[in-house]
């Protein structure tokens, strides 16, 4: 008796032992895409590095209609957006008046850790991130947005991760931003010119330093410091003397919350996200030369989730929690002494960094 499932008929019989060949076929086909070459010839052209790249599965499944993540010039004339270009990860570029034509880059997959995008001062370049490998070792690249795709990569070694720190001076090309490929376990800030493709060091991390702030005159205004390196360790907020020192104007439990901030040297003053001694996250103002604090804006119920500050002008632009009624919460806009706009105002000028993301009102409760 031949053998197979007890009861089935020779067509399903047949049907069967095709159906497990295949199986076995697709499954040793698939295992040899994730396997190296054995073939001596394949093996030493991928020693040698010779192969070109595999073709990753998402090329043939790209959402072609994906655009979005859209970043106004600093000049208000230019606009910067996310989409698919071909069959790659891509950046558009258009100019914001009527029936501009985009401009795209197939930059590619920017990874798990990369994905980040902005203008440079001059309203020309643009900085953008990838994560090559998907380590989160984030390196970043340059492009000129008048010229074909040719990006200058600023951070191109292995193991090292970067991250874009904040704009040169106004109408430049230059930006800062922070690496830690001198001591992986903190970070150095650099300034990188995009027109020349110069790079200097800024400021060396002494091993404690959990961050670097630029002020609103765009120089090194602020550095946060650990006070140890237990879990739980006080955060310093200093600010840079004019001899080179530092001078702590805040101290902050390790557990507690202050980000997001704006130094404007200028004015004397810094803001920033805090919820110490409250039970939510309120914008405060802080004033550099005594260190008095003051709430500029807070909501009853809920934490605000960030301010938006104007290109020009240190106080913020707009505030925006996430509260059931509305779902946000817009102060008026402050561009200075005496002045307020509307948010709308300031984005049709280019002078807010972003907008504000739109959520589904709350299903109410029973």
């Amino acid at each position: 008796m031949m053998g197979g499932l007890p009861g089935e008929s020779p067509v399903k019989k047949h049907t069967y032992h095709v159906t497990a060949a295949l199986a076995i076929v697709c499954t040793l086909a698939l295992s040899a895409c994730t396997t190296a070459p054995r073939q001596a010839q394949l093996a030493a052209a991928q020693e040698a590095k010779q192969l070109p790249e595999l073709i990753p599965m998402r090329r043939f499944v790209a959402n072609t209609d994906y655009m979005a993540g859209y970043v106004i010039s600093p000049n208000g004339k230019q606009l910067l957006w996310s989409q698919v270009v071909g069959l790659d990860n891509g950046l558009a570029v258009r100019a914001t008046s009527a029936n501009a034509t985009a401009k795209t880059f197939a930059i590619g997959n920017q990874g798990r850790g990369g994905g980040m995008y902005a203008w440079l001062p001059d309203s020309r370049h643009i900085v953008y991130s990838k994560d090559p490998v998907g380590d989160e070792n984030t390196q970043l690249w340059v492009q000129d947005t008048q010229a074909a795709l040719n990006p200058w990569q600023l951070t191109p070694a292995r193991g090292t991760r970067a991250s874009f720190a904040g704009r040169g001076a106004h109408g430049s090309s230059r930006f800062y931003f922070v690496s830690n490929q001198r001591d992986k376990s903190t970070f150095d800030l650099f300034e990188a010119d995009a027109s020349t493709r110069q790079v200097r060091e800024v400021a060396r991390s002494d091993g404690q330093v959990t961050s670097w702030l630029i002020g609103t005159n765009r120089q090194l205004a602020g550095r946060v410091r650990q006070a140890g390196k237990e879990d739980g360790a006080d955060q310093m907020l200093e600010l840079l003397q004019a001899d080179g020192s530092w001078r702590n104007l805040k101290t902050v439990n390790g557990f507690d919350s202050v980000w997001g901030g704006r130094i404007d040297t200028a004015a004397g003053l810094a803001w920033a996200m805090s919820n110490v001694g409250r039970d939510k996250l309120a914008l405060i103002e802080m004033n550099l030369a005594t260190g008095a604090e003051r709430v500029v804006a807070e909501h009853p119920e809920v934490d605000l989730s960030y301010a938006l500050f104007g290109e020009e002008w240190g106080r913020a632009c707009c505030l925006c929690g996430r509260a059931r009624l509305p779902p946000h919460h817009l102060s008026g806009c402050r561009t200075g002494p005496g002045r307020r706009q509307s948010c709308a105002d300031c984005a049709g000028q280019g002078r807010v960094a972003s907008s504000t993301r739109h959520h589904a009102p709350p299903k109410p409760e029973p």
